[in-house]
């Protein structure tokens, strides 16, 4: 859980910064079953940033509604 708050404490550092951004998901199949989310960001100085905002496992179907909703809750957290 450490781990995770110094990911999520990093992200949100680098998000405080973005003047403009965009979310991806992203699915992985196979053996993980997990869906990504990815955050990029362009800061004052136009100096763009990607970061990995979350990975999650997938439990169920892999429905473009399931993955949105996944990531949703990691969100609101």
């Amino acid at each position: 859980e450490d781990t995770g708050s110094n990911i999520n404490s990093h992200v949100q550092n680098k998000v405080d910064d973005f003047e403009w951004f965009s979310l991806a998901l992203d699915e992985l199949t196979g053996i993980t079953n997990s869906a990504q989310l990815l955050i990029q960001g362009v800061n004052a100085e136009f100096k763009v940033t990607e970061e990995l905002a979350s990975m999650n496992s997938l439990h169920v179907v892999t429905t473009d509604k399931n993955i949105f909703k996944e990531h949703e809750r990691t969100l609101i957290q």
